[in-house]
C-alpha cells in the first residue's frame, strides 16, 4: 500500500499450521482432564 518492503516482523503472523498445533493441544488438555492418569501425551 505504501510501497515499501514489509520487515521481518510485518509479516510474523500465525499459519495454519499454529492453528493445528493449538487445537491439538487443547484437544490433549480435554483428553487429559477426562483421564486419570497424572501424565499425559502430548504429540504435537
Amino acid at each position: 500500500i505504501h510501497g515499501t518492503t514489509p520487515t521481518e516482523a510485518m509479516l510474523d503472523f500465525p499459519r495454519v499450521e499454529d492453528g493445528v498445533r493449538g487445537m491439538t493441544f487443547i484437544d490433549s488438555v480435554v483428553a487429559s482432564s477426562q483421564s486419570d492418569q497424572k501424565w499425559f501425551d502430548f504429540n504435537s
